[in-house]
């Protein structure tokens, strides 16, 4: 699991081959400790060559931090909008973009795997929200987060929220996210990496902070 107050660093493939041979010595059951890393292997041996490679990181790095309450309750709207919560401040907000660009790949290998991993009590899988529904997702948290920032203010208030949802207007136009509204808001605050972020995923970070949703989704 990643270390507490940031995200974790993408496993080794040599690893996600171990882990795979130890399932099948273990006569197609693993621990409930072991599904998480069993799921986030077979989306890097499998789904994730499916994404654009500027995508690929962030959208591993988001599964990992969902497998285990996915696996636990089997609910991936109160993962994802858990995450979303304590998020805030670890990521950049052109994660997000990242995820919801991926979330359609990421989304049917959910359906797929999670209830296809060998624990012992399988799991089945409920309420995995839709494209549209993360994105609104995603507009409300980063509505929240602009709306606090604008505003100088960390903890939310009836002030805070009153902004927040005006921007949503904003963020959530059309039955679409509007990055361009998000950027415009968003993009003069730089993102600073938490100084106890590992090299790797230091290195990571900078690369989302980079990311153009705009531009990329242009030259689609």
């Amino acid at each position: 699991m990643p270390k507490q107050g940031q995200f974790a660093r993408v496993a080794r493939a040599s690893h996600h081959r171990t882990l795979k041979g130890r399932v099948h010595r273990q006569q197609r059951t693993i621990a409930d400790g072991q599904g998480p890393d069993f799921l986030v292997a077979r989306f890097a041996l499998t789904a994730k060559r499916h994404l654009p490679q500027e995508l690929q990181e962030s959208a591993q790095r988001c599964l990992q931090e969902l497998a285990q309450p996915l696996l636990a309750t089997g609910d991936g709207q109160a993962a994802l909008t858990a995450l979303l919560q304590t998020a805030q401040g670890r990521v950049p907000w052109q994660f997000w973009a990242q995820v919801s660009l991926a979330w359609p790949v990421l989304a049917a290998f959910l359906r797929r795997e999670v209830p296809a991993v060998p624990l012992k009590q399988r799991v089945g899988l409920a309420k995995l929200p839709s494209a549209a529904e993360v994105d609104q997702l995603i507009a409300a948290q980063l509505s929240r987060q602009a709306a606090a920032l604008t505003l100088l203010q960390a903890q939310q208030t009836e002030q805070t929220e009153a902004l927040a949802r005006q921007l949503q207007q904003q963020f959530w136009r059309a039955e679409h996210l509007n990055w361009s509204a998000v950027q415009a808001l968003l993009g003069p605050f730089p993102f600073v990496a938490a100084p106890a972020a590992d090299a790797g995923t230091a290195a990571w970070l900078r690369q989302v902070a980079a990311f153009d949703p705009v531009a990329f989704s242009s030259h689609k």
